[in-house]
């Protein structure tokens, strides 16, 4: 729904979430960003993503990762989203934030959300 759509992309805590699946994706996922996105979506999914849905979030990625290379203040503002996780000064802001709005996007899946 609308309302469950909005609470799980600016809820503390999924933003958090978020945020804190990105950071695992930078430092476990790989070394590539087709590497990390696969390894968000299938530890989110439960399953790997399809060629189709990997060029969408890397599409989406290039997107943010340029917006928050724009205008770093933008990137440590969408990192300081709330949570007791606080994100981690040694990573690059404007990579962590497009990694954590991509996470946020794959976190709000229904296949995600549900398990079926």
């Amino acid at each position: 729904t609308p309302l469950q759509a909005l609470v799980l992309l600016n809820d503390p805590q999924f933003v958090e979430a978020a945020r804190v699946l990105a950071e695992r994706t930078i430092k476990e996922g790989g070394s590539t960003t087709r590497e990390r996105l696969a390894y968000a979506f299938r530890l989110s999914t439960s399953r790997r993503a399809s060629k189709e849905e990997l060029s969408i979030l890397h599409a989406e990625f290039n997107d943010r990762i340029d917006e928050f290379k724009s205008n770093p203040g933008a990137a440590k503002s969408y990192l300081a989203g709330g949570g007791a996780h606080k994100a981690n000064p040694a990573l690059d802001p404007a990579e962590l934030a497009a990694y954590a709005a991509v996470c946020s996007l794959i976190l709000n899946l229904d296949e995600s959300i549900s398990k079926s």
